[in-house]
């Protein structure tokens, strides 16, 4: 008999992710390589060129001067909360094989009920989405 291979899957030991996502500027560095990964393409004229505004957070085009937000048309936008805490609550979600509740989100994250239970809609809603997105083929 085959063992099942859903339980020997590899996932991210929590060292690894703190490496990886430790600090504010790298889960921004993160994002904006899964955002644009062959460089920042203005999104109203496709300009390449572009500078980083440091008050508003913005990326700003050279020739439009459009301002285009790192978190715009993601789950993190119009959030007070840090992209830190975002990829901890992903991680946490994402790594648990029997499930995370809202309220133990709450405790490990340190925010309210309520921030927990919205931000965990949002993670499993985009998982959903992402899935469901790829149609089935070949023998089922």
């Amino acid at each position: 008999m085959s063992k099942n291979k859903i339980p020997f899957q590899v996932g991210m030991i929590l060292n690894d992710f703190m490496d990886r996502f430790g600090t504010e500027e790298r889960c921004q560095q993160a994002l904006f390589k899964l955002r644009w990964p062959d460089g920042f393409r203005c999104p109203e004229c496709a300009h390449p060129s572009h500078c980083r505004l440091k008050v508003r957070r913005l990326i700003q085009c050279h020739r439009c001067r459009h301002q285009a937000s790192l978190t715009a048309r993601t789950i993190f936008a119009n959030t007070k909360l840090s992209l830190r805490t975002w990829f901890q609550a992903m991680y946490l979600l994402t790594q648990s094989k029997v499930g995370f509740s809202a309220m133990a989100l709450k405790r490990h994250l340190d925010v309210s009920y309520n921030t927990a239970y919205l931000m965990k809609q949002k993670i499993m809603q985009t998982m959903r989405e992402r899935d469901n997105s790829r149609p089935l083929d070949g023998a089922i």
